[in-house]
C-alpha cells in the first residue's frame, strides 16, 4: 500500500520525464508533494504526489504512475513512444501489455525531441534509426543526487559502431549503456569530473544511455553536462 500523501509543498514541481507523464495523465497524477529524487537501493527515480507515486525504472526505461490508496492501478508511458499503457496489479507492466504498446508504436517521427537530434532522444520520446556518419550532441542538467538522465539510441538493422563521450561535467557523473532488456553492456565510471567515454560495436536494437549521479554525491542543477554520440 502506498503511503498517504500530504498536501503539495510550495516549490515542488514535475520536471522532465515526470512533467511529460503529468501532461498525459492530467488530474489523475495530482500535484507533487516532494522533489524528484533517486532511490538509494537502485538507479530508479521517484516522486510522491497527492494521488500516488510517480517513478522511473532504469531497468525498463519506463515512466510510471501508481495511484493511491493501494498502488494497484498503474499508467506508464511506453518506451516506444506509442502512448500510455494501463494495467492493474502490483507488478511492473506485464509482457503482453508491453507487446501491445510496442506493436502500436507510430512509424513516423513525432515532434522533434528536446535534444534536437535525429537518432537519439530524451526518454520516453521515440528515436529514429541512427545512420552512419551521425554525430550528435545534447545537454542536460541533473537536478538531485541519485538522479538519472536517460537517452534512447536506436541502432539500425545493419548494426553500428557507437562512441559516446560525457564531457563538461560539473560533478562526478557516470555513464552506462544498456540494451532493451535492461542489461548493462558498457559503463564508464571515472572519478571526479574526468570525462566518460564508450566505444562499442552494437547489433541492431534499442539501447539506453544513462547519465547517473550516485546517491550522496554532489550535483550542480544549474550547470549542464554534454553528451556526444557518434555512429559509424
Amino acid at each position: 500500500m502506498l503511503p498517504e500523501a500530504p498536501a503539495a509543498p510550495t516549490g515542488a514541481q514535475f520536471r522532465l520525464g515526470f512533467a511529460q507523464l503529468k501532461a498525459q495523465l492530467g488530474p489523475i497524477m495530482g500535484d507533487p508533494t516532494e522533489d524528484e529524487h533517486g532511490n538509494p537501493d537502485n538507479c530508479d527515480t521517484q516522486q510522491q504526489t497527492t494521488t500516488g507515486l510517480a517513478y522511473w525504472r532504469c531497468s525498463s526505461n519506463m515512466l510510471t504512475f501508481a495511484a493511491l490508496p493501494d498502488g494497484a492501478m498503474h499508467w506508464a508511458s511506453a518506451p516506444s513512444g506509442s502512448g500510455l499503457v494501463e494495467w492493474t496489479g502490483t507488478q511492473d507492466p506485464p509482457p503482453d501489455a508491453l507487446t501491445v504498446a510496442n506493436a502500436e508504436a507510430p512509424t513516423d517521427a513525432q515532434d522533434d525531441p528536446p535534444l534536437d537530434t535525429a537518432c537519439i532522444a530524451a526518454s520516453p520520446l521515440p528515436a529514429t534509426a541512427c545512420a552512419a556518419g551521425d554525430t550528435l550532441a545534447a545537454q542536460a542538467a541533473i537536478q538531485n543526487s541519485g538522479d538519472t538522465v536517460s537517452v534512447d539510441v536506436n541502432v539500425p538493422p545493419a548494426g553500428a559502431h557507437l562512441t559516446a563521450d560525457l564531457v563538461n561535467l560539473p560533478a562526478d557523473y557516470d555513464l552506462y549503456l544498456s540494451d532493451a532488456s535492461g542489461t548493462v553492456v558498457d559503463e564508464s565510471m571515472q572519478e571526479g569530473t574526468t570525462p566518460e567515454h564508450m566505444d562499442d560495436d552494437l547489433p541492431a536494437g534499442t539501447y539506453y544511455l544513462y547519465v547517473h549521479s550516485d546517491p550522496g554525491r554532489s550535483v550542480d542543477p544549474q550547470d549542464p553536462f554534454r553528451l556526444e554520440v557518434s555512429v559509424s
